[in-house]
Formats: C-alpha cells, sequence, structure tokens
C-alpha cells in the first residue's frame, strides 16, 4: 500500500525541539514495517503559509496517488475544505490523540471531513456516533 504520511518533521514543528518521535518512530515506521511504501509530506514550513500549504497538499497527493493519506492533526493547520477535496478523491485517516479533553473543541470539527478516524479515548465513542462518523 501507498501511504501519503502527513505529519510535523519536528516536536510542534520546532527544530531546535528535535524530531516529531510519535510520527516518526511512532506512526510512519509501524507503517514501514509492516510493508507499506510511506511518502512523507512535512509541513513544517508551511506553519506560517497556511494557503500555500493547502496548494502543496492537494499537488502532492496527485502527484503520488496514494491509496491511504494519513493525519495527525493537532491544529486547524488543513482547512476543512482541502481535506473535503482529498477524501473525494483519496481515503484519509486522522488519528486524534486528544479526545479526552478536546473532542468538543476540536475533533467534532474535523472528524467528518475523514474517511476514518481513530481515537485514544473510549468514551468519546458515543460522541462521534451522535456526530455521524461510523
Amino acid at each position: 500500500m501507498k501511504i501519503l504520511f502527513v505529519d510535523l518533521e519536528y516536536d510542534y514543528g520546532v527544530a531546535a525541539r528535535g524530531p516529531n518521535f510519535i510520527g516518526q518512530l511512532g506512526f510512519m515506521q509501524a507503517m514501514k514495517d509492516l510493508g507499506h511504501e510511506v511518502i512523507p509530506f512535512y509541513y513544517d514550513s508551511y506553519l506560517k503559509n497556511g494557503s500555500g500549504l493547502q496548494e502543496a497538499l492537494l499537488k502532492k497527493a496527485d502527484e503520488i496517488n496514494p491509496d491511504l493519506i494519513t493525519f495527525c492533526l493537532f491544529q486547524d493547520q488543513f482547512k476543512k475544505e482541502t481535506l473535503l477535496k482529498l477524501k473525494e478523491k483519496y481515503t484519509t485517516y486522522n488519528w486524534f490523540g486528544d479526545d479526552a479533553w478536546r473532542f468538543d473543541s476540536f475533533t467534532s470539527e474535523y472528524a467528518n471531513c475523514f474517511t476514518y478516524c481513530s481515537t485514544s479515548d473510549k468514551f468519546s465513542l458515543p460522541k462521534y456516533k451522535k456526530i455521524g462518523h461510523k
């Protein structure tokens, strides 16, 4: 499977803080270990250029034509319109790791922009159903 891995290369996008170990050694390496072709799309350099980011991600997805696009959103870097465009053409996924404290203020706004989501909070599962996400 060809996976476009969308994440920050550095911890919170700041090179001085070191690598984003959860993304690189956790998610991306696990996908590689399972035998998938993983192409990273690091967006650290776009954190202050949101419109450029939207265009760059859409272009990269069309170049790669991935079987899956994975995200680990932590803020609103990606416009809902961008995520919905990707969802129309590709299978998309996001890991919402902060649902215990951010479901109502964040996840509920973005979950339906993805084909699939996962959560680290079992108590959020009824909330996903309530917003129409299976």
